[in-house]
């Protein structure tokens, strides 16, 4: 199986702030989208897909899912209401191309607003400006 991860940056733009408990579900519905969208899209395996949104302060929402059957799990210490949040995106699915999670990220980003009267947007990060990262492995 092929593993080509993913990175890119969403960005929710809503109408109006909405409180921390409508983001939470909102991130729930987009994350479980991913996953359902990955499965549809041919046999694969999901490692993991993730975000997360550094907010103000010290605030952030961390968000997961691994399966489609499952609900995506939403952590935060946010409080407040919020009309934007951008969250780092990190897919890794075994079996689908770069190219198709890119798709896949795209398909979902396009639903959201019609349900939210809200708009999304997508900055899918390069496979080449991931590669220009430091190693992070440090040998003993």
């Amino acid at each position: 199986m092929i593993l080509e991860p993913l990175t890119a940056y969403i960005r929710f733009s809503l109408p109006s702030p909405k409180q921390i408990q409508e983001w939470t579900e909102i991130l729930k519905r987009f994350f479980k989208t991913l996953a359902t969208l990955c499965h549809k899209s041919g046999p694969c395996m999901i490692g993991h897909i993730k975000g997360l949104a550094l907010l103000r302060g010290d605030d952030y929402a961390r968000v997961s899912v691994i399966d489609p059957s499952l609900p995506a799990q939403v952590e935060t210490n946010a409080s407040g209401d919020l009309a934007e949040l951008t969250i780092t995106l990190n897919m890794l699915v075994y079996g689908l191309s770069r190219k198709s999670l890119e798709g896949i990220v795209k398909e979902a980003a396009a639903k959201p607003g019609t349900v939210w009267s809200g708009r999304v947007t997508v900055e899918i990060i390069s496979a080449t400006t991931q590669d220009d990262h430091p190693s992070h492995h440090h040998s003993c």
